[in-house]
């Protein structure tokens, strides 16, 4: 077997080892990124179902497990497809954690040819980016939700050590915010722009415009700058969280 008989990915997941390893040995989990109707038995020779969009059933069984850093199992086709009976193909997954969550490398061998083994690249890179999505959520968007609401509290905070504790629990120690206004670092300096917005536009605050937007550690949200309660503005604030949900970097764009 040579090495162009196998394909190896890697993809970065902003969520910790251990919330990823869920979605390779529960269940219900594995059917969130493999298809409905999949499902895992993860201890060693359990059964392995997958039931990918191309409509092909996968089976397999589970050949080792070491929780939350490594799960091998075979990998073939009830029917036989691609040349590749059940269980005649092996999917090796682990797990290194990373400042940023996750790295996650799959190495997937024994095919019978190059071209088989092409073809199913893309189908595991669509599957591995259908596994960041679920882990990064269940991860860090509860968590950045309230970021983002103790966020427009200390917009609306006119006290700057109470507006201070609001970041110290929605931003990141060094998190960058940026518009075309501002480009800052760091808690300390956001609180003081705060501050000096707040002076320099009395009577003026901001307020979430719909639900956020979370997707891969990328939080996306609106506002709407109201007088009263008549709107004068509106924006867009684009920005990334870190894994308890804080605000590591902020972008705002006005008229969004």
């Amino acid at each position: 077997m040579t090495e162009t008989n196998q394909i190896s990915l890697t993809i970065d997941i902003a969520a910790r080892p251990e919330t990823v390893f869920l979605f390779l040995s529960d269940p219900e989990k594995f059917a969130l990124w493999m298809g409905p109707g999949s499902r895992i038995d993860s201890d060693v020779g359990g059964e392995m179902r997958a039931s990918p969009a191309q409509g092909a059933t996968v089976r397999g069984r589970v050949l080792q497990c070491v929780p939350p850093r490594h799960l091998s199992i075979t990998w073939g086709y009830e029917d036989d497809a691609h040349g590749m009976p059940a269980g005649s193909t092996v999917v090796d997954i682990s797990l290194e954690p990373i400042a940023t969550g996750t790295r996650v490398v799959l190495v997937h061998s024994g095919f019978p040819s190059a071209d088989t083994a092409a073809q199913h690249s893309s189908g595991w890179l669509a599957y591995l980016s259908a596994l960041a999505n679920q882990a990064s959520r269940i991860q860090n968007a509860a968590a950045a939700a309230r970021s983002i609401r103790d966020y427009f509290a200390a917009w609306a905070e006119p006290d700057g050590d109470k507006r201070s504790r609001h970041l110290e629990v929605c931003w990141s120690e060094r998190g960058r915010f940026a518009d075309q206004f501002a480009s800052l670092s760091g808690r300390p300096s956001l609180c003081a722009w705060i501050g000096t917005a707040q002076k320099m536009s009395p009577g003026l605050s901001l307020a979430l415009s719909g639900e956020p937007q979370f997707c891969q550690g990328t939080v996306l949200f609106r506002w709407d700058m109201k007088a009263g309660d008549q709107i004068v503005g509106a924006g867009v604030n684009v920005g990334e969280v870190d894994l308890e949900g804080r605000i590591t970097s902020l972008t705002g764009f006005w008229g969004g």
